[in-house]
């Protein structure tokens, strides 16, 4: 990803240069405004950005991303059911029944929780 970094970096830097001596019109200027905007670090957070758009894209159909869909609905389902069995046992105050249900949701927030990836 560092081999990425520079060349988006560099590739950045070219246009940002290319766009202050269009309108500037000195390189001297736009050399002292782009070793400006290097040191203020928004380079780095339009490097960041183009980054971060490319591995959006990327993953964006990956098996994880399906994956992680497919858990949400399990989820989903899930925590519907149990806090409806919930609300519903304890209105009807059979307790025993609140207890199993709340164990099982407990059960499935932390399995989500704790194995996000």
């Amino acid at each position: 990803m560092t081999n990425l970094r520079e060349i988006v970096r560099r590739h950045t830097e070219r246009e940002t240069k290319e766009a202050l001596m269009a309108r500037k019109g000195s390189e001297v200027i736009a050399d002292s405004i782009l070793e400006e905007l290097k040191s203020q670090g928004n380079i780095d957070k339009e490097v960041d950005k183009i980054l971060d758009a490319f591995r959006e894209e990327i993953e964006k159909d990956s098996p994880k991303a399906k994956r992680k869909k497919k858990y949400r609905f399990y989820y989903l389902g899930g925590n519907l059911f149990t806090t409806t069995g919930i609300a519903i046992s304890v209105n009807q105050e059979a307790w025993t029944f609140t207890v199993i249900l709340s164990m099982l949701a407990l059960g499935i927030y932390s399995f989500f929780t704790f194995s996000q990836e």
